[in-house]
């Protein structure tokens, strides 16, 4: 099968979205696909790495956007689309069977292909417009938040008419899928979580001392540093990527390699996000043998199991609580090998087969139905 997956960013460890596009495309190639990977923005390093495991990459432009830009394209994509479609993604769609669109920023993209090309699939990461329904959203730049989101419902019904035009809709976890399900009034059929290198996040030995809690965080107020703050006061708290917490050690950004080293080597790891539809973090930690301590709320409620592979709070006081107990008294050690056995499921090769299951399966009962568009008929 030929497939052309499409994605907004690539490179920034941070982003969920960016590692999908990546682990998924890799899983693909490795179960037969013929894959080429299409993005608006690439960090070169990211396109490297990529192009070392034999998968070919396009891209418009070069880096990462800054957050003005991303938050212009999230509002106004028509013409990023449409330079997509005839730039970067061109020759894919003249060879490709199925069209992946992987970023809730291209969901527009169904409108802008041409009719009778490949058939479109839509994996939803759960909408960034809804960020705008979360109050802490506003205790950063909050004039140029409210301004922008006076404009979301907008952008929300748009994407509603959007995912209409797919052939195939998925999401990244039951939740997001039961959730745009309502907010769009459009039936997603199923669910293809981020896939995880297995390879990579894996357990590396017995934990560091002195005991620390481990954060992946950008520079973000609405992701929940308040909470690491308050964390930093009472244990060691070390945070990757952007973000700066106050008594907390900024690690900055690591390589992939140094990632799945510091997930193995921490006490635990602490996910206070609660706009979160997925959570790798929770997915790779548990690969790498560490639990996590998280809202008990969206993705990561999902991939927690309460008291088994990891702790889920009733709110952020009741995360601080649990954070800093186990970081000074620890848990029992047989809890690393349930969390290693909870991980497998989002394995590159299972997500990759099971996705590439449903492709074949959607292409062969819309031949047997002759209908070129199942969902758009409706």
């Amino acid at each position: 099968m030929r497939i052309g997956v499409f994605t907004y960013s690539l490179g920034d460890i941070t982003s969920g979205q960016a590692r999908f596009a990546r682990s998924l495309s890799v899983g693909l190639q490795r179960q037969g696909a013929q894959v080429e990977v299409v993005s608006v923005w690439a960090n070169p390093s990211a396109v490297v790495n990529l192009k070392t495991q034999a998968l070919n990459v396009t891209s418009l432009k070069v880096g990462i956007p800054s957050r003005s830009r991303h938050e212009y394209d999230l509002m106004f994509p028509e013409r990023m689309l449409k330079q997509l479609v005839k730039g970067a993604g061109s020759s894919v769609l003249r060879w490709a069977d199925w069209i992946v669109v992987l970023s809730d920023e291209l969901a527009s993209l169904a409108w802008i292909l041409p009719n009778g090309g490949p058939r479109k699939a839509f994996i939803c990461n759960g909408d960034f417009m809804l960020l705008f329904m979360d109050q802490s959203f506003y205790s950063d730049r909050a004039w140029i938040k409210t301004a922008m989101s006076s404009i979301a419902a907008a952008r929300i019904r748009r994407h509603s008419r959007d995912v209409s035009k797919y052939d195939l809709l998925l999401a990244n976890s039951e939740f997001t899928r039961n959730f745009m399900s309502y907010i769009y009034g459009t039936h997603f059929q199923g669910v293809c979580y981020p896939p995880v290198d297995l390879d990579l996040f894996k357990p590396r030995g017995p934990k560091t001392e002195p005991r620390f809690a481990l954060s992946v965080m950008r520079n973000n107020r609405e992701q929940g540093l308040g909470v690491l703050e308050q964390l930093a006061d009472k244990v060691p708290v070390k945070i990757i990527g952007g973000a700066r917490v106050r008594g907390a050690e900024a690690v900055g950004r690591v390589s992939d390699q140094e990632l799945a080293e510091l997930y193995s080597q921490a006490t635990i790891v602490v996910a206070p996000v609660i706009s979160e539809f997925f959570g790798y973090i929770v997915a790779e930690s548990m690969a790498a043998g560490t639990p996590v301590i998280a809202r008990n709320i969206c993705g990561p409620g999902e991939l927690v199991r309460n008291l088994e592979n990891g702790w889920l709070a009733r709110d952020s006081q009741d995360l601080i609580r649990l954070a800093s107990g186990y970081v000074r008294s620890g848990y029992r050690s047989d809890i690393s090998l349930r969390l290693v056995e909870s991980a497998q499921r989002f394995g590159q090769d299972v997500i990759a087969k099971e996705l590439l299951t449903r492709l074949e399966d959607e292409g062969t009962k819309s031949a047997i139905l002759g209908d070129p568009n199942p969902l758009s008929a409706r």
